[in-house]
């Protein structure tokens, strides 16, 4: 027999006696309400408890202590097709961006791996959730999201750890550092994030600048401007079309830009995040009427959200056919001449509502992926990644 084992038996043993004790006294206090010349045994509300938890169940024990908590999944990597394991969490936001529950615990612990897209997708929910509950039950209060230790990221993981904290991802719960990261890990990682509610040219040469400091990837002035049209478009598009000002729980125009790069996988990446209105609603009710009309009738022939999107990024949605500004409605095909200019193996990702495409260029072979997904993104999610060579 171990200690541990030891010591719980003995426990066990204690609890009994003490117990024995309680249910002897409960009996002759049946007798004696006055309680003369009884002594009441030791912990007495310990044991009170224990025996009213007994009666309840474990069941409604077990029910009371899921209230106020939501559990991140293992992984959140778009790249990867396996939104299935989000739906749980997605709806428990959902779920509780309706309640009038005051304080919310994040459950991190089961988080063992999280991509730069999958980062601004969950800080985006999470920036939903605390927005919606401030807004419902008219407060400032900035400390609703409730962070405990126990419930924290696994201290092995030094990557998850590292882009949670430069993200910012902690002020949600008005902390700054909740850990530290040693500079070991810092030298492996560089992370940089943006979020606004305007369209700021400065935002993308910050992120640009950043970049290039750490790898110098940007090879030619040309090269350059298919990273910042594409970017720029992006961002472009959520100031001006992605929020509809009647619709409540969502900061107008707010979205998020993030560069990352990982030394250990030597792998760059890009990710752009807004929460707005999503494809289709964009494209009906914030165009003109010849795109109105077209809409109509690709959305008459059952084109899903994914279709959509590939025909977005081929050009064969006319958005913009006819502007003075040709550069704009061009920024995914301009990801595409990227990919194919710059030397490196690329893949884009763009999400809106059920549909999901996925761009793939490598050794001058190109291919294109289209999914119809069982979880409904909000607004838009795209994603860059390139392997530096």
């Amino acid at each position: 027999m171990t200690i541990r084992e030891k010591f719980l038996t003995q426990h066990k043993i204690k609890r009994y006696i003490k117990r024995k004790k309680w249910k002897k006294w409960k009996k002759l206090l049946s007798k004696e309400p006055n309680c003369k010349g009884l002594i009441r045994p030791q912990l007495f509300k310990f044991l009170k408890r224990y025996e009213g938890r007994k009666k309840c169940g474990n069941k409604d024990i077990n029910k009371k202590l899921e209230i106020g908590i939501i559990e991140i999944p293992q992984k959140i990597n778009f790249f990867v097709n396996d939104e299935s394991s989000l739906i749980i969490f997605n709806k428990k936001i959902e779920r509780y961006c309706k309640s009038t529950q005051k304080s919310i615990i994040i459950n991190h612990k089961h988080l063992k791996s999280i991509s730069i897209d999958g980062l601004l997708w969950l800080v985006s929910k999470i920036d939903i959730l605390r927005n919606s509950i401030k807004l419902k039950l008219k407060i400032d209060d900035e400390s609703i999201l409730k962070y405990n230790e126990k419930y924290g990221i696994n201290k092995t993981l030094d990557k998850v750890r590292y882009v949670l904290l430069e993200s910012g991802y902690w002020e949600y719960w008005n902390i700054s550092k909740p850990y530290s990261v040693s500079q070991s890990v810092k030298n492996d990682y560089f992370l940089k994030i943006k979020s606004n509610n305007k369209h700021l040219g400065e935002d993308i040469v910050e992120i640009r600048k950043f970049i290039n400091s750490k790898i110098g990837f940007m090879l030619s002035l040309q090269i350059q401007n298919y990273f910042d049209d594409a970017i720029t478009e992006a961002m472009a598009n959520t100031c001006e079309h992605a929020y509809i000002e009647d619709i409540p729980l969502k900061m107008k125009n707010k979205w998020w830009l993030c560069g990352h790069y990982d030394t250990i996988e030597n792998t760059l990446e890009f990710a752009f995040r807004d929460y707005g209105v999503g494809l289709r609603k964009t494209l009906e009710y914030n165009s003109n009427e010849t795109i109105r009309s077209f809409f109509r009738e690709i959305a008459n022939k059952a084109k899903s959200d994914s279709d959509i999107i590939k025909m977005l990024v081929n050009d064969e949605l006319p958005k913009y056919k006819g502007k003075r500004d040709r550069i704009r409605g061009y920024g995914f095909k301009k990801f595409k001449e990227f990919a194919q200019k710059c030397g490196y193996s690329c893949e884009m990702i763009v999400m809106s509502g059920n549909g999901k495409y996925h761009f793939k260029f490598n050794d001058e072979q190109e291919t294109e992926e289209t999914k119809i997904m069982p979880l409904f993104i909000d607004g838009f999610l795209i994603c860059w990644k390139m392997k530096i060579r």
